[in-house]
């Protein structure tokens, strides 16, 4: 089923099938992504041992990888509507799995979540990141480190998609304000 869906969400050809001919897109891009993230991939991405756990994870990983580009690239529609995908109730659920996947042992896995980390943090707003944080201060607290320990990975596709996470989350923990710039990281991160 995870191949399956996986096929279907990396072939651009899907996209222009539904809109051609069915008129359900609407319905497609606002639940339909967030139903099969939470339902589907996500439990698919918690650590378990094994081989196959290992192989599965990865797929996982591909996965949200085309389903986040699939819907970061899809044009807004409704401009007011605003995604389930980015609901913070949703990456609550979302960051730390990823987050947890950064130190798998496969590196195509900690690429995929590197990349998938980075489409979540370039679409969200400073107001939702810190909406996450205080949710989540643990995690949001321990990311940073942990994409700074990814820049001495011995492969180098983990390394350049390290630093687009860490680009898009520097630009979130960097807060200017009228009383001058401040970081939001704190002594614990750094």
């Amino acid at each position: 089923l995870m191949s399956l869906l996986q096929a279907i969400l990396s072939d651009g050809s899907f996209d222009e099938t539904i809109e051609s001919e069915l008129p359900i897109q609407s319905i497609l891009s606002k639940n339909f992504a967030t139903d099969v993230l939470l339902s589907l991939v996500l439990p698919n991405l918690v650590w378990r041992s094994g081989g196959l756990a290992a192989a599965l994870r990865k797929l996982s990983a591909a996965t949200m990888f085309s389903l986040l580009s699939h819907h970061n690239n899809r044009p807004r529609r409704d401009a007011d509507v605003e995604s389930d995908l980015y609901k913070l109730e949703t990456l609550l659920h979302l960051i730390p799995i990823l987050h947890s996947n950064l130190e798998d042992t496969e590196s195509t896995t900690r690429e995929l979540c590197c990349h998938c980390l980075s489409l979540i943090l370039e679409q969200l707003s400073i107001h939702d990141f810190q909406s996450i944080w205080e949710a989540d201060t643990r995690v949001v607290d321990t990311l940073y480190p942990r994409l700074l320990m990814l820049l001495d990975d011995s492969h180098d596709p983990v390394r350049v998609a390290t630093c687009t996470a860490l680009q898009h989350f520097l630009r979130l923990a960097y807060n200017p304000c009228e009383e001058g710039p401040t970081c939001r990281l704190g002594f614990s991160s750094l």
